[in-house]
């Protein structure tokens, strides 16, 4: 997916967590990592990264942006077959499609490659230029399809598709549909709060031009409600790209704290170079203290921030 740095800490405060001088001979010298050192810049942050994804997984939320691709779901009944009236379909919500929660804005604008590739075709009718088309298994952006050549054949200019947040549903025919453009806009709710439960009630939805949309998403629980029926198997037969998480959040410094000391363990227990700590004394003596004081600290940060699951009922 989409490259980045490390967003919960950095290899800089994962040395400063260390205490490791740059120089053994010099004590007061800041160590920082670099190519040539080991591990390696590059190393660390993807031991970083690598932890981001262990915290959002034990949390059960991410302060990041998480990108989620090509997810295979199943869609639930409709409201044709369980309500009698529209009306009590948006009244009471309809059934729903559970994604994570906190899902980002939508936005199916594609995010592509800079650099254009052409092909050539014999049939235009299936590319529109600004449009997103597969050729050859891959998502392209239709950027122009240039005049018919004696040959009987089109050149299209395009550039490959790295990400965009796409929905598409399996109709009878087993064809996908792309529905991707046809999310109503969450701005265009009416109520105290964006993001508030509230704001998914009938009057809202009708505000917003339900009648003309496909479907709409409840970003801070994740649910996404399907409004028109495509007479499809209910059965894998939705296809998502989506993005989730809090990047707008400030980060809390207990998570880059326990960002920092996971890391710090980790190439403690590399034991690539032998150096000192601090002001003085051998790495090996305190070693094992350091990281059971680490371990520590990593237990009473998850054990305050953790939110707890699902809690399904035995009784009848």
């Amino acid at each position: 997916m989409i490259d980045s740095e490390p967003t919960y800490c950095t290899p800089e405060e994962v040395a400063e967590t260390l205490d490791l001088p740059a120089d053994p001979d010099d004590n007061y010298g800041y160590f920082t990592f670099t190519d040539m050192t080991h591990p390696s810049y590059k190393q660390v942050c993807r031991m970083i990264k690598a932890n981001e994804d262990i915290i959002d997984r034990r949390l059960r939320r991410s302060w990041r942006v998480n990108y989620i691709k090509d997810h295979v779901l199943n869609i639930p009944k409709y409201w044709q077959d369980e309500n009698a009236w529209r009306m009590e379909y948006y009244r009471q919500g309809g059934n729903y499609v559970q994604l994570r929660k906190d899902v980002l804005p939508w936005n199916p604008e594609p995010v592509c490659e800079d650099t254009p590739v052409t092909f050539e075709v014999t049939d235009t009718k299936r590319y529109k230029v600004g449009r997103v088309s597969s050729i050859d298994e891959q998502e392209y952006l239709i950027d122009d399809i240039g005049e018919r050549k004696p040959d009987g054949k089109y050149t299209l200019t395009c550039r490959k598709v790295i990400y965009r947040d796409k929905l598409m549903v399996r109709t009878h025919n087993n064809i996908w549909y792309d529905m991707s453009w046809q999310c109503i806009d969450q701005n265009s709710m009416v109520g105290e709060d964006a993001d508030s439960a509230s704001i998914w009630t009938f009057d809202n939805l009708l505000a917003a031009d339900v009648l003309n949309n496909t479907f709409w998403i409840d970003h801070s629980n994740g649910r996404l409600f399907i409004k028109r029926r495509v007479y499809m198997p209910a059965a894998q037969a939705m296809l998502i790209s989506y993005r989730w998480g809090s990047p707008t959040e400030e980060l809390p410094p207990a998570i880059n704290r326990l960002a920092c000391i996971m890391t710090a363990a980790q190439v403690l227990n590399m034991q690539a170079y032998n150096v000192r700590l601090g002001t003085g004394g051998d790495i090996s003596g305190i070693k094992e203290a350091m990281l059971k004081g680490w371990k520590e600290e990593e237990n009473t940060i998850y054990a305050s921030y953790q939110r707890p699951g699902s809690v399904y009922s035995l009784m009848r």
